[in-house]
């Protein structure tokens, strides 16, 4: 028989027992599955909505002002047709949702914490959300790796963003892209990559860096390989100075290529060279620009995380415009104006022809204008 004493001893443990736990407060975002107490833990998320592709760009420093940003997303609503989730990381949250107004954003603001506002969008499965992306220079950091590092950051952000479905596969566009047909046949290919375990999905470049990796489009997945990837590709980026850029002297050349292949093999390399062959890893890294331009290119490049299984994108979706192909409206799925180098090239008169009269967009987008904030 157990003593008034022992059991007097045995609550007093238990009580002690209890009281030692620490429960940490998890914060719920507005979409988050209900969980129960018993499977808080352990349950995995179960979304209301089907797993879904979700379209991704950067709009950081002044590019939160700019009206590219409502050529993007309106072209990609009204001429891509998706009506899908879209992601947006900005490091100026209020000025990117002015600049994009309320039309395009769907509405006033549904939610918002510290790391992300979600709009209306086209409903429940098309929300918009803004990720407060935060950069540690003025300008996007040093000649504008902070910008380009928020690509390869993309599985950080939809951790961040609250999404209501499970997130396929992620396709990034720089935001110097326009959506120039429906985009219902690319999406399809996309979809049709979620299946096999590759590495990203990319173009090949046209014109002249014709054969090269394309990273203005970057599709990425879900998966520990896609993500050792771009993990892998983030860090060679920062210590990846571009050819031209070098100090003179080959002390000095060994070491910048010393510290980018070490930043690139800080684990054994699992795949080496490329499944696909229409891709020419030599010439990625030997003939990218010489400049800032092609920096993601040449780091992606030397980033032996990746560049086995990388797959290659139908060539067709993508084109590289010019003054003639704008006057025809000749166009793609994606087509990249690329504001460091071809948007130069095409008068704005050109352009705005292509936008507005071939497209079917609003001038009211002022797609060249900037407002201040």
């Amino acid at each position: 028989m157990w003593s008034n004493t022992l059991i007097a001893l045995l609550g007093a443990a238990a009580v002690v027992s209890v009281a030692g736990l620490t429960v940490n407060k998890v914060k719920k975002g507005p979409f988050d599955p209900e969980v129960t107490a018993a499977n808080e833990t352990a349950a995995p998320k179960v979304y209301a909505y089907d797993p879904a592709p979700v379209f991704y760009s950067v709009f950081m420093g002044e590019y939160s002002g700019r009206h590219q940003a409502r050529l993007w997303m309106s072209s990609l609503r009204k001429v891509g047709k998706w009506k899908g989730t879209i992601m947006m990381t900005t490091d100026k949250g209020e000025c990117l949702a002015n600049v994009l107004g309320e039309d395009l954003l769907g509405g006033k603001m549904e939610y918002s914490d510290d790391d992300v506002t979600i709009y209306p969008g086209t409903g429940p499965t098309g929300r918009v959300h803004i990720v407060h992306g935060k950069s540690k220079h003025a300008g996007g950091g040093l000649m504008g790796k902070e910008f380009k590092r928020q690509k390869q950051l993309v599985w950080n952000h939809t951790d961040e963003a609250q999404f209501n479905h499970e997130v396929s596969s992620v396709v990034y566009t720089d935001e110097d892209i326009v959506f120039g047909k429906d985009l219902t046949d690319a999406m399809k290919d996309i979809r049709e990559t979620e299946k096999h375990h590759y590495t990203l999905s990319l173009f090949q470049d046209q014109g002249h860096s014709s054969g090269e990796l394309h990273t203005g489009i970057v599709v990425s997945y879900p998966t520990n390989r896609s993500k050792a990837c771009l993990a892998g590709w983030m860090k060679t980026l920062k210590h990846y100075v571009p050819l031209g850029m070098r100090p003179k002297g080959p002390k000095s050349f060994s070491r910048e290529i010393s510290n980018a292949t070490e930043a690139a093999t800080l684990e054994t390399p699992e795949w080496k060279g490329f499944d696909n062959p229409k891709f020419d890893l030599l010439k990625t890294t030997a003939n990218a620009s010489a400049t800032m331009e092609g920096i993601d290119q040449q780091s992606l490049g030397v980033t032996y995380k990746c560049n086995r299984h990388i797959n290659s994108l139908e060539p067709k979706f993508l084109k590289m415009p010019d003054k003639s192909s704008c006057e025809d409206g000749v166009g793609a799925e994606f087509v990249h104006f690329t504001n460091t180098y071809r948007a130069k090239g095409i008068p704005k008169p050109t352009q705005e022809k292509y936008f507005y009269d071939h497209l079917g967009l609003s001038r009211s987008l002022d797609v060249f204008g900037t407002t201040q904030c």
